[in-house]
């Protein structure tokens, strides 16, 4: 993973299956020092490369995240007194989870 607070402002975390091939990549970006490192966005991707959903972040009065799936447009958002422990967003014919455990 690259530093995410630099001149790039991107980072990508890859998560594999036991058998070692990819499951998913977040992909971490515009996390620059020019905006103090307060504001970003994400993106998962499948093994495919397709992104499964996006999401952003920012602190200006408290951070706030947003997460929004690629089908269908389900979507979380929540704050700084807001965000549950997990935002749940699977479950719905929009959002489906993935599976890495095999």
């Amino acid at each position: 993973m690259n530093a995410t607070c630099t001149d790039v402002g991107r980072s990508e975390l890859r998560v594999s299956k036991p058998d070692g091939s990819l499951c998913f990549t977040l992909e971490v970006s515009n996390v620059v020092p020019a905006q103090a490192c307060e504001n970003g966005q994400y993106a998962w991707r499948n093994a495919a490369g397709e992104t499964v959903a996006t999401g952003s972040f920012s602190s200006g009065m408290g951070t706030r995240f947003t997460i929004e799936c690629a089908a269908g447009g389900a979507r979380a958002s929540c704050g700084p007194t807001d965000c549950p422990q997990r935002v749940q967003l699977f479950g719905n014919d929009d959002c489906e989870p993935g599976d890495c455990s095999r």
